[in-house]
């Protein structure tokens, strides 16, 4: 009998268990959906094509919105940049602070945890951006009321439903404002 209720408290531990595990991953990566994008990381290419599209120069302020695990912040700062980057699963800002401090950028960029939706982007000369259909028209509205004539935009993979691209390279798409 005591064998029986050890076996049943060890099947009730593992079901809280596994319900707080699936609760963390909705907090940590399907909530973050309803702001944004699902987090993909970008591969090596398109941010070699993002940074020959930007043609970064030195301390030229940039930003990467919806930033993840901060390897286009990386590359940018690499190139000379001021990078930053805002994020808002908690995660993922903690594996981009880590993998930039590591790399010797962490007084060199700035990943915030915080939606891009509430924060006036207007300083930023070059914006990059990983996003879905769903946020693209939203998300062309406020970068129109925020950037200055000339900022260059960087998406990768989706466009923007008005703007007229300058070009596209390995599906990495430039437009200015």
């Amino acid at each position: 009998m005591i064998v029986l209720y050890f076996i049943i408290c060890l099947v009730l531990a593992a079901l809280l268990i596994a319900l707080l595990v699936a609760f963390a991953m909705t907090l940590l990566f399907i909530f973050p959906m309803a702001k944004g994008a699902v987090y993909v990381p970008s591969k090596d290419l398109a941010i070699e094509t993002m940074l020959s599209l930007a043609k970064v120069k030195k301390n030229m302020p940039t930003v990467d919105l919806g930033s993840g695990d901060g390897r286009v912040v990386a590359a940018f700062a690499h190139a000379g940049a001021s990078a930053d980057g805002y994020e808002i699963n908690p995660w993922l800002v903690f594996k981009a602070k880590r993998r930039l401090s590591q790399l010797g950028f962490g007084k060199k960029t700035r990943i915030y945890l915080q939606s891009y939706w509430n924060v006036d982007l207007s300083k930023y000369q070059v914006v990059t951006v990983y996003g879905i259909t769903y946020i693209m028209e939203s998300l062309e509205e406020k970068l129109l009321s925020e950037l200055k004539p000339g900022t260059l935009v960087i998406s990768n993979y989706f466009t923007f439903p008005t703007w007229k691209k300058l070009k596209t390279i390995n599906g990495i798409h430039l437009y200015k404002v």
